[in-house]
């Protein structure tokens, strides 16, 4: 059975799925702290919550308005009693090119840095990667 603060962590992991999923860049850039960092798939490095939810709203508008992220394996390790990684293995579908051309479902795994102040879990920082795939077989 998981402790408290692993279902916390958790909660958080899902709940950032659910807000890309309903299109919430406000409420995806809440689960952050305000000084948090987050690291995308092509390398890109936000700075901090307000950059984060602007990058968000933008992507969203375009590339990521119809996609849907799902989550499957989540893995949690703690770090002290205020600090866990989780990773996560991901399924996006729906993503669009910048120029409106559908993309392939790709999958991948990300890394969420969640710190506990008070009794409230954030993330401290975020990085996502793409999967390698061999002979047609997404590896995680």
């Amino acid at each position: 059975m998981p402790t408290e603060n692993q279902a916390a962590v958790d909660a958080v992991v899902a709940q950032f799925a659910d807000r890309w999923n309903r299109h919430d860049t406000d409420g995806l850039a809440a689960l952050f702290t305000k000084d948090a960092d987050f690291v995308n798939v092509v390398g890109l490095w936000w700075h901090g919550q307000a950059e984060i939810r602007e990058r968000m709203r933008a992507n969203h508008t375009i590339m990521f308005k119809g996609s849907r992220l799902t989550n499957g394996t989540v893995r949690i390790k703690f770090l002290g009693p205020t600090v866990a990684v989780a990773h996560t293995a991901w399924e996006l579908t729906g993503e669009r090119t910048r120029d409106g051309q559908e993309v392939p479902p790709r999958t991948g795994v990300a890394i969420h840095v969640a710190v506990k102040d008070g009794d409230r879990w954030s993330l401290a920082a975020f990085q996502n990667t793409n999967a390698v795939t061999v002979g047609g077989t997404p590896q995680q």
